[in-house]
């Protein structure tokens, strides 16, 4: 258990009418692009309509950290506010910027023989893993990781720790929900393979509650430990999945994501709410957890706390081979094997769901831009389209954040925005389907830093 002291020093609370702070603190290159950078990223933190409780953002070039900026208090609109500035050091959960850390913990397992990409999970999950409508398809860890296994999220993903995951897709099990979690048959014509593992794309968190079960049982050791020991401490990252994986000095720096709300809507006049990690969260795991059956319950999918430094290391690691070889995790030809296109969007077969258009092109754990804009959407970084980058964007309680590199280039950027004054999905950009807060620091960065 943490201390109780950490316990006090994380808690918060909301106060009505205090005042907002904008204190933010950037470094880079001597040539002044930096200042210039950091006041461009302000004025998109704080605009009055559509303000974000914090940002942080952290530019590699060269290999190298370039430039970090930091924006916003860490207790927003409370009246403490000034005495809490968001830092480089902050933690937060990062959302689906979570999957790339799963996506590297299997491809370790790979390293030691102890998992084949192209194998049948059910061997290792202890119970038949079949979509019901082809019995005779095996899902695949690859499939999980790139989003094509059949599985779907239905209303849930999640189950507490003394259930099991196999609940999910047992007839019989309460938590089986008519099915809900695999793809539906399709009535079109000529599409009835649409619903066949490995055939159709479409984002599923499920897969990779399924994949850190599967991390559980071929190592024997608790999803979030072992992500720790085999893939971030390696890498020089501090955070962890969930809370029961920081240290005592980093769950003090742990910050909830927010909204800013009235009346349960999105409102630019309203009060600063956290949607989560608040107060401070039990980071306890029940002793009985019986290791293998259900890492859901450690949310693989989106449950990593880390702050922008965490991210800039992974950035690091990516996009040196000297850091990779000094982290000793994984081998190049694993990374290869992550960084190229298993998945690619078929306008006229339409092979998946594109999600206005941002995901187009999926790895391992990672999609890569294609500086597309047609009907179904746009996942251009600049008007004129911009790099073609592979990372991860996420987006949960408030919280919206992004990681992307050039795995080539010595290349990348990231940032994580703690909550937003006005509803992300009505305030979008204007030449990508990204939202505002996203598409602005896209093009303020690649104009400031381009690769």
């Amino acid at each position: 258990m943490r201390s109780l002291s950490a316990v006090q020093a994380f808690r918060l609370t909301v106060l009505r009418g205090a005042g907002n702070v904008k204190p933010f603190r950037s470094i880079g290159s001597p040539d002044g692009s930096n200042s210039s950078l950091g006041r461009r990223l302000e004025r998109i933190a704080s605009r009055p309509d559509a303000e974000l409780a914090n940002c942080a953002v952290g530019v590699v070039r060269d290999a190298k950290v370039a430039f970090t900026f930091v924006y916003g208090s860490c207790t927003p609109g409370t009246a403490r506010a000034a005495d809490r500035p968001y830092r480089l050091d902050s933690l937060i959960r990062v959302a689906s910027l979570s999957k790339p850390f799963v996506a590297i913990a299997v491809l370790t397992l790979c390293e030691r023989g102890l998992v084949d990409l192209d194998a049948d999970v059910s061997d290792l999950l202890g119970f038949r893993l079949r979509h019901p409508s082809h019995p005779d398809v095996a899902i695949t860890p690859r499939m999980l990781l790139c989003h094509t296994s059949s599985l779907r999220d239905g209303d849930r993903y999640s189950l507490p720790a003394d259930r099991a995951i196999r609940e999910f897709f047992d007839p019989r099990s309460e938590h089986w929900d008519r099915g809900a979690h695999f793809a539906p048959p399709c009535t079109e014509p000529g599409r009835e393979w649409s619903n066949r593992p490995g055939e159709y794309f479409r984002y599923c968190n499920l897969g990779y509650g399924v994949l850190g079960t599967l991390i559980e049982s071929a190592t024997g050791v608790r999803f979030d430990r072992y992500v720790a020991d085999a893939v971030l401490r390696p890498i020089g990252i501090e955070g962890g999945f969930g809370p029961a994986a920081l240290s005592t000095d980093a769950l003090a720096r742990l910050v909830p994501p927010y909204r800013k709300i009235r009346e349960g809507r999105y409102a630019p006049d309203g009060e600063w709410v956290a949607q989560t990690d608040h107060p401070a969260p039990d980071h306890s795991v029940p002793d009985e957890y019986a290791v293998g059956t259900n890492a859901t319950f450690l949310s693989p999918q989106g449950g990593l706390r880390a702050s922008i430094g965490d991210l800039l290391a992974f950035i690091r690691f990516m996009v040196d081979p000297a850091r990779r070889r000094q982290a000793k995790i994984v081998s190049d030809a694993r990374l290869t094997e992550m960084l190229r296109p298993h998945w690619t969007y078929d306008h006229e077969r339409k092979n998946g769901t594109p999600y206005d258009g941002v995901t187009r092109v999926a790895g391992l754990g990672l999609f890569r831009t294609t500086a597309t804009a047609d009907s179904e959407g746009s996942d251009r970084l600049l008007p004129d389209g911009g790099p073609l980058l592979w990372g991860h964007h996420g987006d949960a309680y408030g919280f919206r954040g992004g990681v992307l590199f050039d795995p080539d280039g010595g290349y990348g950027f990231c940032y994580t925005t703690g909550g937003t004054a006005a509803d992300p999905q009505r305030l979008r950009g204007n030449f990508s389907s990204y939202s505002y807060w996203e598409e602005a620091i896209h093009e303020a960065v690649l104009t400031a830093y381009p690769p």
